[in-house]
């Protein structure tokens, strides 16, 4: 395993071996395994990106409010010296109210600012960070910061955690929020201990019946640690999919009536359009697949209250419809035959034009009507002179256009001691034209 301290979030990224072969699977089917497994660098990214301070538009937490207008603005005019002295300003009033917030945030962008004034104060600043986060004494702010120390500081100030509320850090943890389940999850939290045990349990640093003991007696917490369980099971994602299946769809049937089988239900619709891709599936099999879609989205509607959040998270299968609604054109040229793919049109017109002189137009239509299949027509282009056209092919918005180089002739010469010889030749085959 690599593990890379990024500067100025308090985070680590690992990445692993099965997280390689992950990424090297068939476009197709990453985005069916990644639908249901909990891995986002992207996510990831953004949280370190808004920890480092990188978006300064959007403080949900603060609570020295003013300060960081103060901020934003000279951040917004690039003043780091400016910024440096406010960030100050804001730790030394956040360590006195003890805002754990306002405190870590201005510590760490603090330290990023120093660094990009002067790289070589780099590990002075990050020392001297280390020290203020161990004085200002709030586990949260050290758990959250310091990635090896992590589990000894759950077990350690377990009792200080479990009386301690700070949810800003639920929302920048990238563990927390990178589970389809990520928003639902942190609305259950009640306290920094649970959301302790749960960062460690998505970053496999606790087993499910540590995390349960800790977080998960009540629902749905209990039913995400199991549901969570399924999708880190790595041997029966990646190497036996058929195994998955029948835990999710045990799982939805175990809570059918609940919002929390939604999860199972859309990791199986995901893995469901995988298989029918690989298949290359008809438009019939398309169609019941968008049928099964829609009456998920409907039961998903249903869920209301403390059940609402749940459904709210599970967005994948609106995606997977607005996938199969898609259209799009793209076409080829060989041999002077245009070859057009069409999804989801009912017709294309051909385009051919020269300096944006229309020399050829024609609409073919598309009789076999295929839901999300892809539909090939083919046309003969017209005879033209020898040259390069725009070729284009369009229904309404939908549009794709591509050069054509037009060439049925080209030449062949040599040179010898009776001077230069030249001849016409077949541009495709290299053979001499007669006559």
């Amino acid at each position: 395993m690599i593990k890379c301290d990024f500067l100025s979030c308090g985070t680590i990224f690992s990445y692993t071996k099965e997280f390689a072969n992950f990424v090297c699977m068939k476009p197709h089917v990453f985005a069916i395994v990644a639908a249901s497994i909990m891995i986002s660098c992207f996510t990831a990214s953004a949280a370190m990106a808004k920890a480092a301070g990188q978006n300064a538009e959007k403080q949900d937490f603060h609570v020295l409010t003013s300060l960081w207008a103060q901020y934003d603005q000279a951040y917004k005019t690039d003043m780091p010296k400016d910024q440096l002295k406010i960030l100050e300003q804001i730790k030394k009033e956040a360590g006195g109210k003890h805002l754990p917030w306002d405190f870590y945030d201005a510590v760490k962008r603090c330290e990023q600012v120093a660094v990009q004034i002067n790289w070589k104060e780099r590990e002075s600043r990050r020392t001297a960070a280390r020290k203020e986060i161990a004085d200002f004494d709030e586990p949260v702010v050290s758990f959250f910061d310091n990635y090896d120390e992590r589990k000894a500081i759950f077990t350690r100030q377990s009792e200080r955690l479990a009386k301690a509320y700070n949810p800003a850090f639920y929302h920048e943890d990238w563990r927390i929020t990178s589970p389809v389940y990520g928003k639902a999850l942190i609305e259950n939290l009640r306290s920094d201990l649970e959301y302790a045990a749960w960062s460690l349990f998505l970053n496999k640093q606790l087993d499910s019946a540590e995390v349960s003991k800790t977080a998960g007696t009540r629902y749905p917490l209990q039913q995400l640690i199991e549901f969570q369980c399924i999708t880190n099971d790595e041997a029966d994602v990646f190497r036996a999919p058929a195994v998955s299946a029948d835990k999710l769809q045990a799982f939805a049937r175990k809570y059918n009536d609940k919002a929390v089988s939604l999860f199972a239900r859309q990791a199986l619709l995901n893995q469901r359009f995988g298989q029918l891709e690989e298949k290359d599936a008809s438009s019939a099999e398309y169609l019941t697949f968008k049928a099964d879609c829609e009456q998920f989205e409907k039961d998903r509607n249903t869920f209301a209250k403390t059940e609402k959040t749940l459904a709210e998270c599970c967005t994948q299968v609106k995606q997977l419809l607005e996938t199969l609604a898609s259209k799009d054109i793209n076409f080829s040229i060989k041999d002077g035959v245009l070859e057009a793919h069409l999804r989801n049109l009912d017709k294309v017109t051909v385009k051919v034009t020269k300096d944006k002189k229309t020399l050829f137009t024609k609409t073919l239509s598309n009789t076999t009507g295929s839901f999300y299949r892809t539909d090939t027509l083919r046309m003969a282009l017209p005879d033209l002179d020898d040259d390069t056209y725009n070729v284009e092919c369009s229904n309404g918005k939908y549009k794709s256009d591509a050069t054509w180089n037009k060439y049925t002739l080209s030449a062949a010469y040599k040179t010898d001691r009776n001077g230069y010889w030249a001849w016409a030749t077949d541009y495709i085959t290299g053979e001499p034209v007669t006559g």
